[in-house]
């Protein structure tokens, strides 16, 4: 019985070679080649490049890392120029339970979560605070003073050497820092109203749970 129809299958291969192999033999196959290699590589860029634009990493598109457990870079930036926003540096974020949100005006992820950063600094329990990447710094007052300001420290990383340092991909990404300067959460892309309240919350209630705070 099997081998009756692995002979059949043979045989209707054989006709369908038969049938396509006049058409087959015309192609120029040392065009046809590199034609379908350019074709895969200009799908594969412009795949790459949709990823980029929503803040894909390998961690994946507006994905987490739950338990990241690295402790943050030593850093010290100065405040946004011409702001009577506090500056930000590594010291102001011992002691506290802390969201760090890197942004910028030019950003168009960054106007969309915003709405939810301003939803979270009215939240007594987080420490909300800014890094404001390679930006304009005139833009980026500009922004914060027509969208709203919920960061109660901002830190102006004008050359990027910060985001470097604490690797992120692009704008906007947000870290959730224990009071011992350990990243306890990453979220790479804008903030969702789910992932705030399915993500950030609980696990800002739990950072609380374990570790005494100084205040917020």
């Amino acid at each position: 019985m099997i081998e009756q129809l692995v002979d059949e299958f043979i045989e209707k291969l054989d006709k369908l070679w038969s049938k396509w192999q006049p058409f087959l033999d015309k192609i120029h196959w040392q065009i046809v080649f590199p034609a379908l290699a350019v074709v895969f590589l200009i799908a594969f860029v412009w795949w790459s490049l949709l990823n980029l634009m929503h803040g894909v990493s390998d961690i994946g598109v507006g994905e987490t890392e739950e338990r990241v457990l690295t402790e943050i870079p030593f850093f010290d930036l100065p405040e946004l120029p011409d702001s009577d926003i506090p500056r930000l540096n590594y010291e102001m974020l011992i002691g506290k339970v802390s969201l760090v949100n890197f942004w910028a005006s030019w950003c168009i992820s960054c106007h969309n979560e915003h709405h939810l950063l301003m939803e979270l600094a009215e939240n007594e329990i987080i420490h909300l605070v800014g890094i404001n990447y390679k930006d304009d710094p005139d833009n980026a007052r500009r922004y914060l003073n027509t969208q709203g300001n919920p960061f109660e420290s901002v830190g102006w990383d004008s050359t990027g050497k910060v985001g470097i340092e604490w690797g992120i991909y692009g704008q906007p990404e947000t870290f959730l820092i224990s009071t011992d300067g350990v990243i306890r959460y990453r979220h790479i892309g804008p903030l969702t109203r789910q992932v705030v309240r399915n993500r950030v919350i609980p696990k800002i209630k739990e950072i609380h749970s374990e570790y005494p705070v100084s205040g917020n």
